[in-house]
């Protein structure tokens, strides 16, 4: 429920057009758009080390973890930008902890998503953005089923 409404808020933000820029100013849509893709592909750099650590900590989880950690690499694919070398691998703690992290890690990809989509400025990419925020929203909501 929670997240379907979320995603269709998210959805309604990020795909009303921008405002146009004058023909006549400079066109800083390019650059604007290669730092949302840059965030976005980044931010799920950090999901996917996150989800890595969790796997190798509780590989019990894998059956529920697995399909959200390919997920994330396709969110990846989906904005063309390499992201920046990830620092060191997360720590993980109980099963209880790490599947807590991964819950708040989720929300606050959304929040980051939300934002880098009404950034944007090309159309197609502000709803790229806004489906993987939906979808990281579904995640949380799938990871808080687990136990």
């Amino acid at each position: 429920g929670g997240s379907a409404a979320l995603a269709a808020g998210v959805l309604a933000a990020c795909t009303s057009d921008p405002t146009p820029v004058p023909s006549d100013s400079p066109s800083p849509t390019a650059d604007v758009d290669a730092q949302v893709r840059v965030s976005v592909a980044d931010g799920e750099a950090q999901l996917i080390a996150l989800y890595d650590a969790v796997l190798a900590a509780h590989p019990g989880l894998a059956a529920d973890l697995e399909p959200l950690r390919a997920e994330h690499i396709a969110h990846a694919d989906a904005v063309a930008a390499t992201p920046t070398p990830a620092g060191p691998a997360p720590t993980v703690g109980s099963r209880p902890q790490a599947l807590a992290a991964l819950i708040e890690a989720e929300q606050q990809a959304v929040a980051q998503r939300t934002g880098a989509c009404e950034a944007s400025t090309a159309a197609d990419l502000a709803r790229t953005v806004a489906l993987i925020a939906a979808s990281e929203a579904g995640h949380a909501e799938f990871l808080r089923g687990i136990t």
